[in-house]
């Protein structure tokens, strides 16, 4: 073996020169590079050091104000809440449905006729309240763990009173509509059991039913748009939150 630097013959398997001193920093074939260090099997890193208990506060009590401050209790009574609400929905529909039959029988043929299309109308619009509330209570109950807890709940609630407004305002407008038309009556004897009557400039039942029926579309939309502008806020917020604290996290961290 011959030294790079001197040009000395050297012997073999030699780890420095005995001439100029030069280390040799790659070990001959001879001899294998020992293997990297590796951890056991069952070694699971460091164990970190679990945070202090609250002193003088019993375990029940301890473990209920986790699960709150986690959100989990939050989460379990607003999705319980919204599975009831549905229930109320269904009952509600089938009230007004009823409403809307007697009254049609109240009225001549024509005006019952509309009335019973109105009628499958709203007990359709209730249904799909019925099917909103549950679709939302399966949201809030996929949420995961968070420091957040209310606001991306808030954000949902915000959505399905979007949707639930948008579909009774444009139910109620294709209904009236329907009844308008079918019946030459105005709108106002089919809404007046729910709402104050209406004010509409015009004596026409095409154009009453399709003014009612334009109005209504139109403030379903506006209510939709409005709801969900405050749901994308509400995560906006968050959003902001998050990268607060990761700002406030690094520049503490640069400085350290």
């Amino acid at each position: 073996m011959i030294c790079p630097t001197c040009g000395k013959q050297i012997p073999d398997n030699s780890p420095s020169c005995m001439y100029c001193g030069q280390l040799f920093a790659v070990a001959p074939s001879e001899y294998p590079a020992a293997p990297p260090p590796q951890a056991p099997p069952n070694y699971s890193g460091p164990a970190g050091t679990p945070p202090p208990k609250a002193l003088f506060v019993v375990s029940p009590f301890r473990s209920a104000l986790s699960a709150l401050e986690a959100g989990k209790i939050i989460r379990v009574i607003v999705t319980l809440l919204l599975r009831i609400e549905s229930v109320f929905a269904l009952l509600i529909g089938v009230y007004v449905v009823v409403q809307t039959l007697k009254l049609g029988f109240s009225l001549p043929t024509t005006g019952t006729i509309g009335s019973i299309l109105a009628a499958i109308l709203l007990g359709a619009a209730f249904f799909a309240i019925c099917q909103i509330l549950l679709y939302r209570a399966a949201s809030v109950s996929r949420l995961c763990e968070s420091p957040f807890t209310v606001i991306p709940i808030l954000s949902i609630l915000f959505r399905g009173t979007g949707e639930i407004y948008a579909t009774l305002l444009a139910t109620a407008g294709i209904a009236g509509c329907v009844f308008t038309w079918s019946s030459g009556l105005s709108p106002d004897q089919l809404v007046s059991p729910f709402m104050p009557p209406l004010e509409i400039p015009t004596e026409n039942t095409f154009l009453l039913g399709l003014f009612f029926l334009i109005v209504s579309v139109l403030a379903a939309f506006g209510v939709l748009i409005l709801f969900y502008f405050l749901a994308e806020a509400a995560i906006v917020i968050v959003d902001i939150a998050k990268n607060i604290r990761s700002l406030v996290k690094a520049s503490g961290a640069s400085q350290s």
